[in-house]
Formats: C-alpha cells, structure tokens, sequence
C-alpha cells in the first residue's frame, strides 16, 4: 500500500463429474518415476458431512494452523444453521456474513446469530446475551479469548470473552489483542471525545483516535490521536510532535524501534523517535529486516521518479517500484523496479538482468537464494541465483522448501494446456492442472493436487494417490503434519455436496 496526501456457492478448484469414491479406504499407489524419489503411500479418506439436500452453503473455513476440521453455514427452507464437519448446529434465522470463524490452535467456533431483530454470538454452541446489533467477531492469537462489537439501543460496547465493558456513542473496528494474547485494545467514542481503551482504561479524550497497534513482544501500544488541529504518535510513554496527518506505524520485530509516515507542509517522510527523513511526494509502507537493524520503504520523489530507501540512502531511480522483502539472514534487500515498462530486479542497490515481465521475488528460507519467475519474448522461466531455467508457456512463483535445498513451481508445457510441476529442473507428468506445491518439514518430501481425468486427487513427489474428487479447498493449503504424514480437504458436488479429510502416510521412499 502506498501513502498518498490526503457465497452463495462454495469455491473450489474446479468441479466435475463424479466418479466412484471409497471412503475411509486404505490403498498403496503404484509409484510414477517422472521426477524425484519415487513413494509408496497409504491413504485414508474420512468425511466431514454434508449440508442438508437442496441447501445453499455460505462462508466455508478452515481450524488455522492444522487445518483438519471444516466450518460452514447452510440455508434451508428460509433457516440457517451452522455445520463443524459432521455436526449441525442449532437453526437460526440469518448468520452473519464472515462467521463462522476457527479460533487459531484450539478449533474454537464463532458466529453471529440474527433472529427476530435481535442479535448474538455463538461461541463452542453456547448462545450469548442478546443485542440490538453484534458485529467484527474475532478470537486472540491463542484462541482463548474472544471478543465483538455490539449495539444496545443508541449506544455501542465491546463484549470481550463474554462481558460488556462501558457503553459508548461509538466503538470502532475489531478488538485488537497482542500478539501474547494478554491485552486487549479498542477505540471507542462518547459526547466527551474518542478515547484509545486498554485493558479497560480509557486514554483519552481526543478529537480522534486511529491505527492502535501493539508491539511484537506485547509490551508496548501505540495509535495515532488527533490533538487540536495536529495528529501525534502516542505511545506507553511518548508523544510526539503534530502532523498534518500520522499513518503506517511499524514496530521492529524485535520491539525496539517504531516509525511512522508523517504528514507535513504537504509533503511525507519517515518519523522514527524525534528525527525526521526526508520528506517526498509519496511512500510507500516501511519494513524492517528480520533482526531489526535494517530499513527500507520506496519514496517517490516526482512524476516517474520512485527509488527504494534503504537506511536513508536512495537506490537507482525507477518510474514505478514493484514488491520489495528482505531475506531472513538481513543482509540482502530485493525489490522490483520498472523502468520505460521494462522490470528488473534489484539486489542490495544492484541491478539484475532485464526482462519483459517479473514475477515477485523469492529468498529460500536460509536466506541464501532468489528465485523469481520472469518472461521475455512471450516465453517464460523461472530465474535461481540469478541463473534462467527452462522456457516455458507459463510458469507459476516458485517455492522453496523448508531447507533451502529444494524448489518447485507450475508450469504450462509450450504449445499446450497441459501442466507440469517442475522440480529442481525435473518435470512431472503432464496434467489437466495442478496446485501449488507444499514441502515436508525436512524438504524431503513435497505434494500438490492434480486434475486428471476431470477429477482432483493428490500428488506425493509424483505418486498418485487413488481416491477422486470435485475438487480442494480453494486456498487451503495441504499439511504436513510430519515428515511422512500429511493431509488435505477436498470435496465432491454429485450425488450430494460432502466434505472429506484426506490423510496420506508416505510408506517408504
């Protein structure tokens, strides 16, 4: 984001007829020699329900981080309820768009219930107090706390793990927790301003307040408050000077610095303590690098005239910056600058080759390697240490694996619709479509979907698995659970809609 002066059908991959399906069946695929070390695999498919016949189904989601339970609401006969696999919740008249929701690691489920022009929530299927309106339900980041927006008459509160705290004209957006799960901030509005609440202590008043944050370690706030004509950074401590206007306020990852874009004489520039940088037409959001010593963010200075700004020294002069990221040693900054419509990516100030097209940049997680994906003259590649691979039709972004030695990605066969999965430079089978790729812990071991034959099933380094479906989750990634174990959800639409859970076990290879 740059800083400038002032379903009513479920999603998924593809859907096609169905063929004969068993469930909870254990098999062994025939290995496929295409490309890495073949494997034998074992496979169990377990269902996760169907909605009622004839019910439309709405807000399909995942339990985050191990993604094995589903969630979602159906409509029949002008009544909803919501589904946890298998298990049909109470009906209500109407459930709220975006709920339900898992809480993270503890497979918690929320949603907003609206019946007879009242309104609750519904957390682990125990009802809440009822309410003229509930609205931005979300859980803390260990899922143990919960909290929403409701409506009581004229005025507003915020209800945090089931409790009202004080009413107010207005509460604005979601409860912010911090990252250890231990605070809770919100902002909220009465006759006598805007306050910045914590904990249940309100900072105020203001003429109003924005953007609170907490620091990665929890132990520091920070929001934007609008004091007389000027707008300031507040923290625990600190307040600084007015501006014309605060926005993107950063903490470090490690907590010890914190800067923001200020607004002055119509003009931005990078605020960090008391100092100022230099100020430009436009900004782009800041970042820091993993160990916090190292900052970048792209400024522009006129028309067609971006550079990327790292530890306030200017890099080469672009008409337009693309994405920017640094890679987790700290000690390279990678970004994409266009010139004359011509992109390039740029290392540490240096300019790589030209191409007619990039993709966004890639570092392997021990921050060694770049891998992007590039096009010139209407063919495309992947470039690995600044080396082209292999032209093809289309290729998608690369993904390393988790111990930097692997990488994997999609591409499009030339002069053809089929698709391969390409592994360090060794092709799969060519298919209908594919997924993204997903590594084991190790990298030992990777998996994708596959269309083939009109229906989806999974790949285990190129082996088959034998159960079809309609399709996968859009979105939701296959999991290793460990180096020879891992999972996916999938689905079929005929003869009715029904969610599964597909384990595989990586039996030897």
């Amino acid at each position: 984001m740059t800083h400038r002066i002032n379903n009513k059908w479920l999603r998924i991959l593809f859907i096609f007829t169905l063929l004969p399906i068993v469930l909870k069946n254990t098999a062994i695929a025939n290995p496929e020699k295409e490309t890495g070390q073949a494997v034998a695999i074992k496979e169990n498919v377990i269902s996760l329900g169907s909605p009622p016949k004839n019910a439309t189904i709405f807000g399909v989601t995942v339990d985050p981080p191990k993604l094995r339970h589903i969630a979602y609401a159906s409509r029949q006969n002008g009544k909803m309820a919501v589904h946890v696999d298998e298990k049909k919740g109470r009906a209500y008249g109407d459930i709220a768009k975006g709920t339900p929701v898992f809480s993270p690691g503890t497979s918690r489920v929320a949603y907003i219930v609206y019946e007879e022009n009242k309104a609750f929530a519904v957390v682990d299927g125990k009802e809440g107090p009822l309410f003229d309106g509930v609205t931005d339900i979300a859980f803390s980041p260990d899922g143990k706390r919960f909290g929403f927006r409701a409506k009581t008459g004229d005025h507003q509160t915020m209800v945090l793990d089931g409790k009202k705290e004080p009413l107010f004209t207005s509460v604005y957006g979601t409860p912010v927790f911090s990252p250890d799960s231990k605070h809770v901030a919100y902002v909220a509005a009465n006759d006598d301003g805007w306050f910045f609440v914590l904990d249940g202590k309100n900072h105020g008043p203001f003429r109003q307040v924005k953007k609170p944050i907490f620091s990665p370690d929890s132990t520091r706030f920070a929001f934007a408050a609008l004091i007389g004509p000027a707008w300031h950074l507040i923290t625990n401590k600190t307040q600084s000077k007015g501006y014309e206007n605060v926005t993107a306020i950063t903490w470090s990852p490690d907590s010890s610095r914190l800067v923001f874009v200020g607004q002055k004489d119509k003009k931005l520039l990078l605020v960090e303590g008391n100092k100022e940088h230099t100020a430009y037409q436009t900004i782009g959001n800041p970042i820091f690098s993993p160990d916090s010593s190292h900052l970048a963010y792209p400024a522009q200075q006129g028309e067609k005239r971006w550079v990327m700004i790292e530890d306030e020294e200017e890099g080469p002069r672009f008409h337009q910056l693309g994405p920017y990221l640094y890679n987790n040693g700290s000690t390279k900054l990678a970004y994409v600058g266009i010139k004359k419509n011509k992109p390039v990516v740029v290392i540490n100030g240096k300019k790589q080759n030209r191409y007619d097209s990039v993709g966004m940049p890639v570092f392997s997680p021990d921050g060694k390697k770049l891998a992007y994906r590039a096009m010139k003259k209407g063919k495309w590649f992947v470039v690995l240490g600044g080396k082209k691979g292999k032209e093809y039709a289309e290729v998608k972004r690369p993904i390393f694996s988790p111990n930097s030695s692997q990488i994997a990605y999609g591409a499009r066969l030339n002069e053809s619709e089929k698709v391969v999965m390409v592994l360090n430079d060794k092709e799969s089978a060519p298919f209908d479509a594919i997924g993204i790729p997903w590594f084991s812990p190790k990298g030992n071991h990777f998996a994708y979907t596959v269309l083939t034959d009109s229906k989806w099933t999974l790949a285990v380094n190129n082996t088959l698995s034998e159960t079809r479906f309609d399709g996968f989750i859009k979105g939701v990634p296959i999991v290793f659970n460990s180096e020879k174990k891992l999972h996916g959800i999938a689905m079929n639409v005929e003869p009715k809609i029904e969610f599964f859970r597909i384990e595989i076990e990586i039996d030897k290879g």
